[in-house]
């Protein structure tokens, strides 16, 4: 019968480590293990295995401090992106009001209400450079914005400095030879009212409007020839937008 107890109880042992047995077997158990020292040699050897095996699993003073220095540099790691992140938003909206600034300094949208037919057509945009002249002089043929009599116009430039002017059957003629015919439009059946040949001074520019039949420009002494400080910038090209915006037309003669 003893021989059976203990054969039970070893059986249950486990159970009884656990503590997963009845009240009265964890009684039984518990009344043999003070008389049977085999038994309870096995339940120090399951002890000792349990507790090994918890020291194993359970991590050392080594992996944790590998665990915490890990921890920390993701951390360090999500401070260095967060701020990364803020000097990129920053800098991209410096970068976008530079821009913003240097297009509005450098450049202007213009409402043609004239037109200068047949290049720019009445009641559209074009975008004018206001920096290229300062370092630069206006070249023949560049479609400018000037000033007149405070109005702003939009004209062609046909004579430089020191050019000498004449119209004559028609064709306009720089330095007694014929104007390139890029920067003509027809005949000008009308030579204005001033008196030719015409020697252009310093810093004094001869403008026509593409449109010769209804423009008045240098041919007329009522309008006469225009002066450096008076070029606001070179007519870069047309455009449907327009950002900041002046109206310009073309000082027809009507």
């Amino acid at each position: 019968m003893e021989k059976q107890t203990c054969i039970l109880v070893k059986e249950l042992l486990p159970l009884y480590q656990d503590k997963a047995v009845s009240e009265e077997s964890n009684h039984i158990i518990e009344e043999h293990l003070k008389e049977c020292d085999s038994c309870k040699v096995l339940l120090d050897e399951m002890r000792k295995e349990d507790e090994l095996e918890e020291g194993i699993n359970q991590p050392t003073e080594e992996i944790k401090g590998d665990y915490k220095k890990e921890r920390e540099n993701y951390i360090n790691l999500a401070k260095r992106l967060k701020k990364r992140r803020r000097i990129i938003i920053c800098s991209t909206i410096v970068a976008v009001l530079f821009l913003f600034i240097c297009f509005t300094s450098w450049f202007q949208t213009f409402f043609i209400a004239g037109g200068m037919e047949p290049t720019y057509e009445a009641g559209t945009n074009c975008v004018v450079n206001k920096l290229i002249y300062n370092f630069r002089a206006p070249k023949r043929g560049e479609v400018v914005v000037l000033s007149h009599h405070d109005i702003v116009i939009m004209k062609r430039i046909i004579g430089e400095p020191g050019d000498t002017i004449d119209i004559r059957h028609g064709k306009v003629y720089i330095n007694e030879e014929l104007l390139d015919s890029e920067y003509t439009f027809g005949s000008l059946n009308q030579k204005g009212n001033i008196k030719y040949p015409i020697v252009l001074g310093e810093e004094e520019y001869f403008v026509l409007g593409d449109n010769y039949e209804q423009s008045l420009d240098s041919r007329y002494l009522e309008f006469g020839l225009v002066s450096r400080d008076k070029i606001f910038g070179k007519v870069m090209f047309q455009t449907k937008f327009s950002l900041i915006r002046t109206t310009v037309t073309t000082a027809t003669k009507e």
